[in-house]
């Protein structure tokens, strides 16, 4: 409803359809989860420009939402978890519904001799692929390691 009452008021009308004397100028975007084809696709329906994906762990993933938003005529913004630790990654693909790892990120941290440089190289691949991917802008959630996302963001050349 928020994101109709948005677009409405875009429109230059209030909620009862009223015209206003003018209208404001801003974009309006929505947080897609679990079901992201039929997310986006109200998204879409209620005039929404962009739609923020649920954290993205693969390229593949990244591509396939790209894909999606592509087709739909929306932009994305790819949600990356920096992860902080073999812990965090193993406590999200078991408890958060709708959050795929893959088994081979998970190897990779607890192979690495250390673990939270590889965390942050990961997270910055994955702003890398999503760039490449033509993601529109990406949306990086650190977790408290704010003092990190300089040295992501120059790993990721962005």
């Amino acid at each position: 409803e928020l994101l109709n009452a948005a677009c409405q008021l875009r429109k230059g009308q209030d909620l009862s359809g009223n015209a206003l004397d003018g209208s404001p100028d801003y974009l309006v975007g929505a947080v897609i989860g679990k079901s992201p084809e039929v997310e986006i696709q109200q998204a879409v329906d209620s005039g929404a420009d962009f739609v923020i994906s649920p954290p993205v762990f693969s390229k593949q993933s990244i591509r396939e939402l790209r894909e999606t938003c592509q087709s739909r005529g929306i932009a994305l913004i790819a949600k990356v978890e920096l992860l902080k630790s073999v812990g965090m990654a193993r406590y999200l693909q078991q408890h958060i519904s709708g959050v795929s790892i893959p088994d081979g990120v998970i190897d990779r941290l607890r192979q690495a001799n250390d673990t939270a440089d590889e965390c942050v190289t990961y997270a910055a691949e994955l702003v890398k692929d999503a760039k490449n991917a033509g993601a529109s802008g990406v949306l990086v959630c650190s977790h408290g390691w704010e003092s990190r996302l300089f040295d992501l963001m120059t790993r990721a050349s962005v």
